[in-house]
């Protein structure tokens, strides 16, 4: 095979991909507006980090983030805190499954930053790519700048929940297909 043709062949490869990534469209992230260095720090370094990432990255307030999310309008909801009742009440009437990541604390230790992903986007490697890349020892060292990052212990349980959700949903991808 020569050169041109296997120049040609890889073009073609990641022409594809791009493509595929960008039918996916971006990953919606809504909510909290605390930590929001942080969080711009981190759609920007994922981005970097992936040519074929596109994030949308919007600030209603963890409430706001909570309503879009329970619509599925957002695939991930930055929240500096837990889910209300009435939030669960709202997500389990609509039948929405999601997992709760734990990714930064405030310096203050306040708040925690947790990010609430709907179960079905999981299926979406842009959204997979964007909660590694959150989970990350490079989202964890701007963490550090920015706010306080998470313990060797919080960043395995939280890689682990993660891991455990991607498997799970792959499981679902497969049974639909």
């Amino acid at each position: 095979m020569t050169h041109g043709a296997i120049t040609l062949i890889l073009a073609s490869i990641v022409a594809i991909t791009a493509s595929a990534a960008h039918a996916e469209g971006p990953v919606r992230v809504d909510g909290t507006s605390h930590l929001s260095e942080l969080t711009k720090a981190w759609v920007e370094a994922a981005k970097d980090t992936n040519f074929q990432l596109t994030i949308t990255n919007r600030e209603a307030g963890t409430g706001g983030g909570f309503k879009g999310f329970s619509q599925t309008l957002v695939d991930i909801n930055k929240a500096a805190r837990g889910m209300k009742d009435n939030e669960r009440r709202i997500c389990e009437q609509q039948n929405l499954r999601w997992i709760e990541l734990i990714v930064a604390h405030q310096r203050e230790g306040t708040e925690t930053l947790r990010l609430f992903v709907n179960k079905n986007s999981l299926r979406r490697e842009s959204v997979r790519d964007f909660l590694r890349y959150c989970l990350s020892d490079h989202a964890q060292e701007l963490a550090a700048f920015h706010a306080t990052a998470l313990s060797t212990e919080e960043v395995r349980n939280s890689r682990g929940l993660l891991t455990e959700a991607i498997e799970a949903a792959a499981d679902l991808t497969d049974r639909d297909e």
